[in-house]
């Protein structure tokens, strides 16, 4: 985001993202920024990264870092898009123009989430923020647990053994 025209918006995505995901940290630079140098180094330690697309967003040479780095570390990018121009919003065509085309890939693979100002419909925009951000912690959990998870299915498949004629699968979600 940048700060002259998302920094708000930003603001109350975190404070709603916090809330609908308990134990989630999420790092926003006006409350987490230590060093301005290591921008790279907080999206490696990240999971994935959520791109908030307003006016002066591709002008933005900060943003623009983060994004490189996202991409070369192979982190899934989340990318969410201000509509309304009262407050910094551009339409998609708009910012399909102002995008470094080396990075349209990226940004416009599939549509953005619209970022929605309606309660009711805000909500929508941050249950489909917060699903993206599941999917991509299972993902980025999956990868770093690949060698462990496939030790464990093999000595679970040694471990278990059905009987077909009586095989029943039981779940407990606690």
């Amino acid at each position: 985001h940048t700060w002259k025209t998302g920094q708000d918006q930003v603001a109350v995505m975190k404070r709603q993202l916090s809330t609908m995901l308990p134990g989630v940290s999420i790092f926003l630079d006006v409350d987490d920024l230590v060093e301005i140098g290591n921008l790279e180094g907080y999206i490696d330690q990240s999971a994935c990264v959520v791109c908030f697309m307003s006016r002066g967003y591709f002008m933005s040479v900060n943003s623009m870092r983060e994004v490189r780095a996202a991409v070369q570390t192979g982190k899934p990018i989340i990318c969410v898009h201000e509509e309304d121009p009262s407050h910094g919003g551009m339409s998609f065509d708009e910012l399909r123009m102002k995008c470094p085309k080396d990075l349209e890939h990226v940004f416009f693979r599939e549509p953005p989430i619209p970022w929605l100002r309606v309660a009711a419909m805000q909500q929508a925009s941050l249950a489909i923020i917060a699903e993206a951000m599941v999917r991509a912690i299972s993902r980025s959990w999956l990868l770093m647990n690949r060698g462990k998870l496939a030790a464990a299915e093999a000595s679970f498949r040694e471990a278990i053994r059905l009987d077909p004629k009586h095989a029943k699968a039981h779940f407990y979600l606690g």
